[in-house]
Formats: C-alpha cells, structure tokens, sequence
C-alpha cells in the first residue's frame, strides 16, 4: 500500500515555519556551480525559521552619479544550526507542498522548484535528546 499524499498550502506552511512550530530537513539543494560541490542531498532535522534579512541602499559615487546605487545587506538573519528559509521559498511560482502521512506523524514536502526540496514536521511532536 502507498501513503496517500494532499496538497496544503504554502502560505500555511510559511505560518507555521514563521511561529516555530516546525523543524525541516533538506531533501535536495542544487547550486548551479558548475561542479557539485555544494549540492546537498539529505540532511538531519532542524529547527525551521523564516529568515528577515536587513538591506540598505549604498551609493557609491553621490556626487557624480546621485541616481546609481545598489542594496547591501547589513545583516543576513542567518543563524547556524537552523534551517533557514526566505519569504520567498514559500511562494515561487514553480513551487508546490504536499502532506503524507506517516507512522510517526504528517510529513510536508516543500518544492522550492526543481533544485530545492525540503521535508517539514511539527517540532512539537517530535522527542528531542
């Protein structure tokens, strides 16, 4: 018998990732770096945050060039030890989520797109060491 999966919103997901409530794990991550080097495939749970991102607009030469400038991130959001997840992971436009149920609970898998893929579970179910 094959576990039955259904499709579930992103943006429910994106709540429940941006509350806390859930710990992640990559499926598969391709970089486009020519050589593979920073693909991943599989990983260990985690717990899932959104990540907000500060910019500011930099403008490198005001006097000759008022109207050029370009955004620099002052501080990325990033915390080590988490998976860290954009806004926009949520809603691109290739994107989908489904849930399937399994012996130890509900399992969403989030496709980024093509080259991203990750598994979600409620963090409050889980036992932790």
């Amino acid at each position: 018998m094959t576990a039955q999966s259904k499709t579930v919103r992103r943006d429910w997901l994106k709540r429940q990732v941006a509350q806390g409530k859930m710990e992640a794990k990559t499926v598969l991550d391709i970089e486009h770096d020519q050589d593979g080097r920073n693909d991943t495939f599989g990983g260990s749970w985690k717990p899932a945050r959104i990540r907000y991102p500060r910019f500011r607009e930099h403008y490198p030469d005001p006097q000759k060039r008022p109207d050029w400038h370009y955004r620099v991130c002052d501080d990325p959001d990033f915390i080590e030890g988490q998976m860290n997840f954009h806004e926009s992971d949520f809603k691109s436009a290739s994107g989908s989520c489904y849930k399937s149920d399994t012996v130890n609970g509900a399992i969403y898998t989030l496709r980024v797109h093509s080259n991203a893929v990750y598994e979600f579970r409620d963090a409050r179910l889980t036992p932790h060491q």
